[in-house]
């Protein structure tokens, strides 16, 4: 009778140290997601209205003359939105920051670095569709200066909207 005394304490002692720290632990997940999503959610946040991988027709290269240099058209004849590609590694395309309006002829997007540490080595393109800005000429060409931020030095490329 005494060992199965002694049995049912030690049970009793193990049930509760589990619970004790099934309890603690139910009150520190929410603490550790929250720490998982700040970490997630650091670094620079995308300005595009919509980012994928599609090429629209207008600036698809063709096989004889693939340039994989950026390219940027007008979504539409009304210019309410354009696109921008750029090509790069597929995981860790670059971040646009910033649309600036420097004349009704001239538009500046400031693209940041992908803060990835690991990042494929392959050259894809990657489509930025943005809203038109206030103050852009609603007809005429655009000048487009994208300014690349990469491994602390910066990069500026001109191209004209096409369309």
């Amino acid at each position: 009778m005494r060992v199965s005394v002694e049995m049912s304490h030690s049970r009793n002692t193990t049930e509760r140290y589990y619970a004790s720290l099934m309890f603690r632990m139910t009150r520190l997940l929410p603490a550790l997601a929250a720490v998982a999503l700040l970490a997630a959610c650091s670094g620079p946040q995308s300005i595009a209205v919509e980012t994928g991988v599609d090429v629209p027709d207008a600036l698809r290269p063709s096989a004889d003359d693939f340039d994989t240099g950026p390219a940027a058209a007008w979504e539409r004849d009304d210019r309410d939105s354009f696109v921008v590609v750029v090509y790069g590694s597929s995981s860790c395309a670059p971040i646009p920051t910033a649309v600036t309006v420097t004349d009704p002829a001239s538009l500046a997007i400031d693209f940041a670095e992908n803060p990835r540490e690991v990042c494929t080595a392959d050259m894809a393109p990657t489509t930025f569709r943005f809203d038109t800005p206030d103050g852009v000429a609603a007809d005429g060409e655009v000048e487009l200066t994208m300014t690349f931020e990469y491994d602390g030095k910066t990069t500026d490329q001109k191209v004209t909207i096409a369309g």
